[in-house]
């Protein structure tokens, strides 16, 4: 890390290189790694992710044991990667039982993101494939999903949470402008000219954009997806 910050260092004697901003962001990914890397954090995370989702019949985290900065047990959980359940070819065929499968995951692992986002305000900030197991629930044909290495977490301020979902409601309503106003609350080095420009491209930008049959189609998903239709 201290390379980097000494490699960025140099390269902000560059006179537009320095408008980027490189030495906050290395500090700050300095901070995240230096989280992750505590095992004490992983395992408080745990612990709040799983009373969170305590009772949810589709998705858990394993539960820590013992921690300390440098070692973390926690509940092995034996399941398949996610990945065998998704492919890149579209060309490829799936049985009608396969493609049923693979859309109850996908509505599950929606509807653990909007609870953590939406609802909860603790989102684990790591959800990539290899850390995404699929199980069934003990004695039941019920698919679930385990969700591993929770190292990395975000909390919003109340006011930001509430901000944050006011943004994303709008987005989904095709609101541009609310969207962009909502993005420069607070912003007291705007004129009131930059914030109109700003909420009008905005706004443009969320108009083509709902038009496209995917926006369309994943705006009519989530709302799908928040009504449990997969239970």
């Amino acid at each position: 890390m201290d390379l980097l910050k000494w490699f960025v260092s140099s390269l902000e004697v560059i006179p537009r290189v320095k408008y980027l901003s490189l030495g906050p962001l290395v500090d700050e990914f300095r901070a995240l790694l230096t989280e992750q890397l505590d095992m004490n954090t992983e395992a408080l995370n745990l612990k709040k992710l799983r009373e969170d989702f305590q009772g949810h019949k589709h998705v858990f985290f394993p539960e820590p044991f013992y921690s300390t900065s440098d070692i973390l047990i926690e509940q092995f959980i034996d399941g398949i990667p996610i990945r065998t359940f998704m492919t890149r070819d579209t060309k490829e065929k799936h049985t009608e039982a396969e493609t049923d499968q693979r859309l109850k995951l996908s509505k599950i692992g929606m509807d653990a993101v909007f609870s953590m986002v939406f609802m909860n305000n603790f989102v684990h900030a790591d959800l990539h494939p290899g850390n995404l197991l699929v199980t069934t629930a003990p004695g039941e044909d019920r698919p679930q999903i385990a969700i591993l290495d929770a190292g990395m977490a975000v909390q919003l301020e109340p006011t930001n949470h509430v901000k944050l979902l006011g943004i994303l409601m709008a987005f989904v309503k095709s609101e541009g402008y609310k969207a962009g106003k909502l993005m420069c609350d607070g912003q007291t080095n705007l004129s009131t000219e930059a914030v109109h420009l700003f909420c009008k491209d905005i706004e443009e930008l969320v108009k083509v954009r709902f038009k496209l049959p995917k926006f369309l189609n994943f705006t009519s998903y989530t709302f799908d997806t928040r009504g449990n239709t997969y239970l």
